[in-house]
């Protein structure tokens, strides 16, 4: 549990930095909890920068901001998630400022090339997690099997993508819209009728012919 907030570093790591090689006794850092908020890194991690191998354990991640990736957490080698979790409401800025509302993309937990992310235990249906990706092919980098029991849990920073389980793996697609949907996916509206009126606008009515 606990609150971390109100943090900056010109680094990496706004509120928590993680390095495996200063971790001693065990092999993996465990957070277990609380609320890491409104922190700022000029570099890549606003809330948590992940250097090692980390265990999330519900908590909320939320209103942290950096000038490089990962607003919320910038995840490098292992990241395993479990509990209640809300990773959401965190940005990538040009210039990191909590006040900053401008020139910002949505950017919550960023995954490097290379890093994992993993499941150590169940995932509360109210969690949500935003993620944004360096690589294109994502398959090698989370679980498949457990990530399909959760992808609803999870949606693409990018709003113009989304994160699918196809063929036994996890893959970013295009959004389409369907038949009578909005863009956001919605049922869409059928247009109202006037009285008198086809649905094309014109008059309803005989046509009149002159004999």
């Amino acid at each position: 549990g606990g609150l971390i907030k109100g943090n900056a570093t010109m680094g990496q790591g706004g509120g928590i930095y993680i390095d495996e090689k200063r971790i001693r006794d065990t092999a993996e850092a465990v957070l277990s909890g609380g609320v890491i908020s409104q922190n700022i890194s000029n570099g890549d991690g606003g809330g948590i920068y992940n250097n090692g191998s980390l265990k999330l354990a519900s908590g909320l991640v939320k209103d942290n901001v950096s000038e490089g990736d990962g607003g919320g957490i910038y995840n490098k080698k292992m990241l395993n998630l479990e509990g209640s979790l809300e990773i959401i409401n965190n940005y990538k800025a040009q210039e990191a400022s909590l006040h900053r509302v401008d020139n910002h993309i949505d950017n919550n937990l960023f995954l490097s090339q290379g890093s994992t992310l993993g499941f150590s235990g169940e995932l509360d249906k109210n969690s949500q997690v935003g993620l944004t990706f360096e690589a294109e092919e994502i398959g090698n980098m989370i679980d498949g099997t457990d990530f399909a029991r959760y992808i609803s849990k999870f949606f693409s920073d990018d709003a113009g993508l989304k994160i699918v389980f196809e063929d036994g793996e996890v893959k970013l697609t295009a959004k389409t819209e369907t038949p009578g949907e909005t863009p956001d996916g919605t049922p869409g509206e059928t247009p109202e009728e006037t009285p008198g009126e086809k649905p094309d606008g014109t008059e309803d009515g005989f046509q009149q012919n002159d004999y």
